[in-house]
C-alpha cells in the first residue's frame, strides 16, 4: 500500500511536470519544432504554427520540415545537411528566409540539438527556432537609412564635421576635404586642424553650447586652411544624441563665405565713395554759388537799389541802371 502511494504521488509529480512544460512549450514565443530522423515534424508549439501560416497544429505533422520553414531553392541542400549531420545530429546554429502559406516573408534563426534515448542513441531533433523578420526589417531600414545619410554627406556641398565630446574629430566628407585642404585620413581621430590659435576661447564656446543641447545657426567665424590662408565662415551645428536622449557627439556645417565677405567690403567701400563723391560735389557747388551767382545777385540788389532811389530825380539814369540790371 505505501509502496503504491508514492507510485501515485511520483507519477502525480511527474504528470505536473509534463503539464507545466506542455504550457510552456505551447506559450512560449520561440519556434519549437521536434523532428523524427527522417526530419519530418513530429510534434510543435503555437509560435511555430503561425510563423509557418498554418491553421492547424495537424496539418503540419509529419510534414518534412525542409517543406514547410524552408525555401523551394534552399530544400534540397537543407535536407542534404540534415542526411549529413545524421546519425549524431550536434548542435548547429543557422538563419534563413522563406515565404510562409500566407505569403508573409519570414526569417527565423535556428538552433538544433538531438534528443537521445536511454541508450543514448539520437531519438528526434530538437529544432528552436527565433522569428527574427522584425528585427531584420528595422536592421535594414537602418542600414538604409544610414546608406542615405552617408550618400548625403558625401554628396554634399556644405562641409560637415561631426566631433566627438572629446574634441576629436570623427567624421569629415569631401566638401570638408575641399574647403580646408586636409584629407579625411590626416584629420580623423585627431582635433581641429582648421581652427585658427586666436579663436580657442570661441570654439570652447561653441563647443559648450551644443553640449548643453542647444542648436545654433549662421554663426560668422574664422577658419585657416592648410596652406596657411584664412576663410571666413558661417557655421551651424546641432547635437546628435543616443536612444537615452544624451549628447554623444555634434555635427558643424560650414559654408565658405569668404566671397560674399569680400562683395560685402566691396559694397561697404562702393558706397563710402558715393557719399564722399556726393560730399565733394555738394562743397564744390557751395563754393561756386558762393564766388559766382551769389556774388552776381548781391550785385544786382545794389544795382537794384541804386536805380531805386534815383528814379524821382534823375529817371533817365535809374532806367539805365535798371536795363543794365535786366541784362
Amino acid at each position: 500500500s505505501g509502496l503504491w502511494l508514492d507510485n501515485e504521488r511520483l507519477q502525480a509529480k511527474l504528470r505536473a511536470q509534463v503539464s507545466f512544460l506542455e504550457t510552456t512549450v505551447d506559450t512560449s514565443p520561440s519556434l519549437l519544432c521536434s523532428l523524427d530522423r527522417e526530419g519530418r515534424i513530429s510534434n510543435l508549439n503555437e509560435a511555430a504554427r503561425r510563423a509557418a501560416g498554418f491553421d492547424d497544429l495537424e496539418q503540419m505533422r509529419w510534414h518534412a520540415f525542409w517543406d514547410v520553414f524552408v525555401a523551394p531553392g534552399e530544400r534540397h541542400a537543407a535536407r542534404r545537411a540534415f542526411e549529413k549531420a545524421a546519425p549524431f545530429h550536434e548542435t548547429s546554429a543557422f538563419e534563413h528566409t522563406y515565404v510562409n502559406r500566407l505569403g508573409e516573408e519570414r526569417t527565423i534563426a535556428w538552433s538544433t540539438a538531438p534528443l537521445h534515448d536511454d541508450r543514448g542513441n539520437v531519438r528526434s531533433v530538437i529544432c528552436g527556432g527565433l522569428d527574427v523578420t522584425e528585427r531584420k526589417r528595422r536592421e535594414a531600414l537602418l542600414q538604409s537609412s544610414e546608406e542615405r545619410l552617408r550618400a548625403g554627406l558625401e554628396a554634399s556641398p556644405v562641409a560637415i564635421v561631426e566631433y566627438a565630446l572629446d574634441d576629436t574629430i570623427i567624421r569629415w566628407n569631401p566638401a570638408a576635404e575641399r574647403m580646408f585642404g586636409w584629407t579625411a585620413d590626416e584629420v580623423i581621430g585627431g582635433t581641429a586642424k582648421h581652427m585658427p590659435p586666436d579663436r580657442e576661447d570661441e570654439l570652447a564656446e561653441l563647443m559648450r553650447r551644443v553640449r548643453t543641447g542647444e542648436v545654433y545657426t549662421s554663426v560668422e567665424s574664422k577658419r585657416v586652411r592648410s596652406d596657411g590662408a584664412y576663410i571666413d565662415v558661417e557655421i551651424s551645428a546641432a547635437p546628435i544624441r543616443d536612444a537615452s536622449g544624451a549628447v554623444i557627439s555634434h555635427m558643424a556645417l560650414f559654408t565658405d563665405i569668404t566671397a560674399r565677405k569680400r562683395q560685402e567690403e566691396e559694397l561697404r567701400a562702393s558706397r563710402a565713395r558715393i557719399v564722399h563723391a556726393g560730399d565733394e560735389a555738394r562743397r564744390r557747388l557751395e563754393r561756386n554759388l558762393h564766388d559766382g551767382a551769389q556774388q552776381r545777385l548781391v550785385a544786382l540788389s545794389l544795382s537794384l537799389r541804386l536805380a531805386q532811389s534815383k528814379l524821382e530825380a534823375d529817371p533817365a539814369a535809374s532806367e539805365r541802371m535798371l536795363e543794365s540790371a535786366r541784362e
